[in-house]
């Protein structure tokens, strides 16, 4: 039996490991929230984004992602489609090459107290 038989073929998605930086900017501008950056892979879910949102700032809902400060352009939510897809942007090998997209976004308070939302 021939050695290169013995295990399947394996080929790795060019996109798997594609890095995005992705920059975060809250637009109620007198929320004392601060921007901030992340790195995600091309092939992550767009839905990663919210609950990364989710994560960090506590009881949110109605997250809204655009992709400028005018809310001309939102980001529409397909469940399981890719960042890099989303974004029509391809990723760097490296995080620190990677291409860096500003998100804007809003959402709603789940809770009454903003205590709960740091």
């Amino acid at each position: 039996m021939n050695a290169n038989n013995i295990y399947p073929s394996f080929e790795m998605d060019s996109e798997q490991h594609q890095y995005i930086k992705l920059k975060f900017v809250i637009l109620e501008k007198d929320w004392p929230y601060p921007n901030f950056e992340i790195v995600v892979v091309y092939n992550d879910p767009l839905m990663f984004i919210n609950k990364e949102l989710q994560d960090r700032h506590g009881g949110i809902t109605e997250i809204r992602l655009y992709l400028d400060a005018e809310k001309q352009n939102q980001l529409q939510y397909i469940f399981n489609k890719k960042i890099g897809d989303a974004l029509a942007i391809k990723g760097s090998n490296f995080q620190d090459t990677a291409p860096v997209v500003t998100i804007y976004y809003d959402f709603k308070n789940a809770t009454k107290s903003p205590v709960q939302l740091f």
